[in-house]
């Protein structure tokens, strides 16, 4: 009975978002996520537990009406009041999800890994967003091993006196104790190029974030065709909630990069137009910037590293951190 209630919401809900106007917007484009993915699966194994008395419920329902929450924000007759107000419970609701604590702080959060001039395969033909598969060209260039830390960013903080998130971290950008191998989250697009700026670096560009992340033979995944769901934090098998950036060596990219599917979405320098040649039902303006890689809120499909989604560059989200890169000169 509870699996038929949840579905005929989803029905209900999916009908009600149909009829909605496309907005150009992150993740609205894409109508399977996360109207139809992600409350409809939520909302289903939440109903499941509650079915079979699962200690689980509780945080199984909590994850669907975050969803559903994200699901609201598409509406776009909804008032700017109403939207803070269903961000600031997406919030709370997020809270409940924590992070992984990390079993390891021996690792050098500096490292950097070079990737040699030269061309790759870009893109996909799985949608149209990706779409057409193409060849790129980059020049050498360094990229971060591991996504932004906590700890580093708390440094950041400490020393600029620029503004900390609001998620890990305490007054005076001191990082929650044990936080400090988590990826740094709830950081725009101006956070992540300041902090790139002090460190002498950059954001990476949507091309070499995508060449870091899959080489140069058009691989559906860092390590390779096949999806291997112990080898990301992504919502199939992972906690549930962001992991350290040292976590899942088994799943980096041809080059030795980490987290490069899942975990948290990755700020790039690129802003988001369609790649020449596109046929697509949206003509992109280059207002959102691209971001790259997926997270732990999302499944395997949205982890691939062709994959690319359009963000708003003052918005800050709990998925939502960055790496850096620098030119290898």
């Amino acid at each position: 009975m509870a699996g038929i209630l949840s579905n005929r919401f989803c029905q209900l809900f999916t009908k009600r978002a149909s009829r909605l106007p496309p907005r150009l917007h992150p993740q609205a484009v894409d109508a399977r996520y996360p109207v139809n993915d992600g409350v409809c699966r939520s909302l289903t194994v939440a109903a499941r537990k509650c079915f079979a008395g699962s200690r689980g419920y509780v945080r199984s329902l909590t994850v669907a009406v975050r969803n559903v929450i994200l699901g609201l924000l598409h509406v776009r007759s909804l008032t700017v009041a109403a939207r803070k107000l269903i961000l600031l419970s997406f919030f709370f609701l997020s809270l409940s999800c924590g992070g992984t604590a990390p079993t390891s702080t021996n690792v050098d959060l500096n490292e950097m890994v070079l990737i040699p001039a030269g061309e790759f395969i870009m893109g996909s033909d799985i949608n149209w967003m990706e779409a057409p598969q193409h060849t790129a060209y980059t020049d050498a260039y360094r990229i971060d091993k591991y996504e932004v830390s906590v700890s580093e960013y708390a440094k950041f903080v400490r020393e600029t006196g620029h503004r900390g998130p609001k998620y890990w971290f305490r007054t005076g950008g001191q990082p929650v104790p044990g936080a400090e191998l988590m990826p740094v989250v709830n950081v725009d697009y101006y956070d992540a190029c300041a902090y790139c700026e002090c460190e002498g670096k950059r954001l990476p560009t949507e091309a070499e974030w995508e060449k870091a992340a899959r080489g140069v033979d058009g691989r559906n995944y860092p390590w390779g065709n096949e999806w291997k769901p112990d080898y990301a934090n992504t919502w199939e098998k992972g906690p549930h909630r962001g992991s350290a950036v040292n976590a899942y060596p088994q799943g980096a990219s041809p080059y030795g990069v980490l987290n490069m599917g899942g975990n948290v979405w990755e700020w790039t320098s690129s802003w988001f137009v369609n790649y020449p040649g596109a046929e697509t039902p949206f003509d992109f303006t280059g207002t959102d910037v691209v971001l790259k890689g997926g997270s732990w809120l999302d499944f395997a499909d949205s982890t691939r590293p062709a994959g690319r989604k359009d963000f708003t560059p003052y918005i800050r989200f709990n998925t939502v951190g960055f790496r850096c890169a620098k030119d290898a000169g």
